[in-house]
This record gives structure tokens, C-alpha cells and sequence, in this order.
């Protein structure tokens, strides 16, 4: 039965120096949320324009009725920081699955 190692290339080694200096920082780092943070808002963006344009009548209806403005912003904010945590902890964890795949496959083939 024969063996295919492969060797790591130039990106996956590049990644690896990446990520051993930068996988504390990029856990702990609040600009990381940055992107996470501009997915909410513009989800957030939707909604206000979905009930604001009478897309869905039934919404736009509850909406005025049943909603104070101070508790939709709340719930809008809430949806736009959770997305942000959601995302850096995705991201974060891509990464570190990445990394530990190339590790092993360092590991193998040396």
C-alpha cells in the first residue's frame, strides 16, 4: 500500500506563522467584531426597511401597534451584537480548525 504525504505549501506555512502569533490576539481583539458588527447592522437596516416600506402588511401592522421604538431598537441592537459575537467565534474557530489540520498534516508528514 503506498503512502501519499504531502508537504505543506507556501500559504499553509504562511497561515501557521499567522496563527501562532495572532490566535490569542485574535480571540480577545474587539476590532475583530468589526465585521460580525456591520453584518448586524445591516440585517438590522433590513428590517426597519422591510417595515417601513409595507412590505409584509401583517408585520408593518404589529409593528406599529404592539411596538414601542425604544424596544425595537433594543431587539435590533441585541440581533447586531449578537452576530458580531457569533461571527468572531466562527471565524475564530475556522481558523483553529484550519490550524490544526495543517499541524497534523505536518505531523504526518514528517
Amino acid at each position: 500500500m503506498l503512502i501519499y504525504l504531502q508537504m505543506l505549501t507556501n500559504e499553509e506555512q504562511k497561515f501557521i506563522d499567522y496563527w501562532v502569533k495572532k490566535r490569542v490576539e485574535n480571540k480577545l481583539n474587539p476590532f475583530f467584531f468589526a465585521k460580525g458588527f456591520v453584518v448586524g447592522i445591516i440585517l438590522s437596516l433590513l428590517v426597519l426597511v422591510c417595515i417601513g416600506a409595507d412590505w409584509y402588511k401583517r408585520a408593518t401592522m404589529d409593528a406599529n401597534t404592539k411596538l414601542n421604538p425604544l424596544v425595537l431598537f433594543i431587539a435590533l441592537l441585541l440581533i447586531t451584537l449578537f452576530l458580531a459575537i457569533f461571527y468572531n467565534s466562527f471565524k475564530y474557530e475556522q481558523n483553529e480548525q484550519f490550524f490544526q489540520e495543517l499541524k497534523q498534516k505536518e505531523k504526518n508528514a514528517a
